[in-house]
């Protein structure tokens, strides 16, 4: 059983079991991992063992690194502009009022590497910065690796024993890990961009070409099989990007009102569009562009108001879309939870529904929202 199979797939039978259609929100980190993998694969090849052996060299080694002697790559002449926008993307994600809501340490980590690696200082609080120890690898957590490949690409005069040829395909995928996935991934949790900052990765995954052809080749291969945000069903939500400019948003929401299919909507698994350097929004509205509104209980009249964005039905559709989640993070941290009760506490299938239950029991007589919620407790 598949999640997206059109025939049995787990979203395609809850459709059917509801009677109604759904908005299918692919994960949008899931689809950067797809492609940095492809990058990976295609510049070093599979991996076959539980480690690669690269990065567990560079662990065994650590101790006779010294971290503060790090050289910086030079950026290719097609990225040297890039670089002040960068920088001032990195450093706004790195503020403190932001880094404070970075999920994890090894998101900050990533940020301050990408950083130093475009000739950036980290600045801390004690005043010094060094390269981290590497942690540990998963094949199924590619930021880990992203991490690798940059300390490897920063450090890469320490390690004699690598050759030149292995150095050079790691220096092209910390190119791509900088100037393409980088923003990619940090830029995933935003639902109403998703359309284009797609429509921008293709893009940048076509300059890469000049950098590495094939790597550009199988990554771009990658994101047209992930074209969802790009799909009829969900491009409507771009009219609530408050990022783009209102005018073009207008255009669109015509565009929508004008498009809407008249008879009900099938329900179906979204059909999923064609992506490529010349696409734009406007490419991507059909009938089905509708269905938001449909699921949002809301007249699509207002699209052609003047003041379409002042509307009371706009604020509603946004309200709405702000409690949706491109992500799927939390909900495998709390599948990946849930089964560490299952094999840690019981064996059995009935001990844990029971366990389950007992949880459920618990979190409605104890609101722990916080860690200092936690320790009232204790």
């Amino acid at each position: 059983l598949t999640n997206t199979g059109v025939h049995a797939g787990g979203c395609t039978l809850l459709q059917q079991f509801i009677a109604r259609q759904l908005l299918w929100l692919a994960c949008r980190h899931h689809i950067p991992e797809l492609i940095i993998a492809a990058a990976f694969t295609t510049l070093l090849g599979n991996t076959t063992g539980p480690d690669v052996v690269l990065f567990k060299n560079l662990r065994t080694n650590w101790e006779e690194i010294d971290p503060t002697d790090i050289r910086l790559p030079a950026i290719p002449a097609l990225y040297k502009a890039d670089i002040p926008i960068l920088e001032q993307y990195i450093a706004t994600k790195l503020h403190p009022d932001n880094a404070a809501n970075l999920p994890r340490c090894d998101y900050k980590e990533f940020l301050e590497l990408g950083l130093l690696f475009i000739g950036g200082t980290v600045v801390r609080s004690n005043g010094s910065y060094q390269l981290q120890r590497p942690g540990a690898d998963h094949h199924a957590r590619w930021m880990s690796k992203a991490l690798y490949i940059l300390k490897l690409s920063l450090l890469r005069h320490q390690l004699p024993e690598i050759h030149y040829q292995q150095h050079e395909k790691i220096k092209k995928l910390a190119y791509f890990v900088i100037f393409v996935y980088l923003r990619t991934w940090f830029d995933a949790p935003s639902l109403t961009s998703a359309a284009r900052n797609d429509l921008s990765l293709i893009r940048n995954l076509e300059k890469f070409r000049k950098v590495h052809t094939r790597v550009s080749a199988s990554t771009t291969t990658v994101l047209k099989r992930h074209t969802w945000y790009l799909s009829e069903d969900l491009i409507a939500v771009t009219l609530f990007d408050d990022s783009a400019p209102v005018a073009e948003r207008t255009v669109h929401a015509r565009m929508i009102y004008n498009a809407a299919a008249t008879e009900e909507l099938e329900i179906r698994k979204p059909t999923l569009p064609t992506i490529s350097t010349s696409s734009s929004i406007s490419d991507y509205i059909g009938g089905r562009s509708r269905l938001l509104f449909d699921l949002v209980g809301v007249s699509l009249d207002f699209l052609v108001a003047d003041d379409w964005t002042e509307t009371t039905e706009y604020a509603t559709v946004k309200t709405a879309l702000a409690n949706l989640s491109p992500l799927n993070d939390s909900a495998e941290r709390a599948l990946s939870l849930a089964t560490t009760y299952n094999t840690k506490i019981t064996q059995s299938e009935s001990g844990y529904q029971a366990l389950v239950q007992v949880v459920e029991h618990h979190r409605k007589q104890y609101s722990f929202k916080t860690k200092e919620d936690l320790k009232k407790f204790l």
